[in-house]
């Protein structure tokens, strides 16, 4: 990879491939290494990028795979207790400590949930739902049409939505399917 293509892929959505890894991990010094490893594949793969017809989107799909993948093994290796564990420590009558202790476990909530969901469904809800990219955009970046794009959020917002309300995973283990050119 020259200079100038680092300048024109990478540099340009460099704060939003750290905010999105950001996100999803919630956690510095991680995102910095996930960064790194974005930055080094699309390195290994620069033909790859330099041929999709959206670089920079192909660019930011490798973050979100990555930083997922990387939150599903951390998931793994934490179980639930430990993972709320650590808000134990501060109960207290402050209202605002308490709300904000909800918030979070909210977030990890939902967080370790997406993790869960099958790769292609938590691909393309985040890209849709988070990064803002259109059906047409996160097509176009996971190499198929529109129509199963909207199935594969449509699957992951259902599957999140059920397990978040409905307390359980057991929807959330289903094959989800792929996201082929028919």
């Amino acid at each position: 990879m020259t200079s100038w293509e680092y300048e024109l892929y990478v540099a340009s959505i460099q704060r939003r491939i750290v905010n999105s890894i950001w996100r999803i991990v919630r956690d510095g010094p991680a995102v910095e290494d996930l960064v790194r490893d974005v930055i080094e594949q699309v390195v290994r793969k620069i033909g790859r990028v330099r041929a999709h017809p959206n670089p920079q989107a192909l660019i930011l799909r490798m973050a979100v795979q990555r930083a997922l993948d990387f939150g599903r093994s951390r998931a793994r290796r934490r179980s639930a207790m430990e993972r709320y564990g650590r808000f134990q420590e501060t109960r207290g009558p402050d209202n605002a400590l308490a709300a904000d202790i909800a918030l979070r476990e909210e977030c990890d909530a939902v967080l370790g949930t997406l993790h869960r969901l099958p790769k292609r469904e938590a691909e393309a809800l985040w890209l849709h739902a988070v990064e803002g990219m259109s059906y047409a955009e996160v097509a176009t970046t996971m190499g198929c049409r529109p129509a199963t794009v909207r199935v594969l959020a449509a699957r992951g917002r259902k599957r999140l939505k059920g397990c978040l309300l409905g307390g359980t995973s057991s929807n959330v283990t289903e094959d989800g399917g792929s996201c082929e050119n028919t």
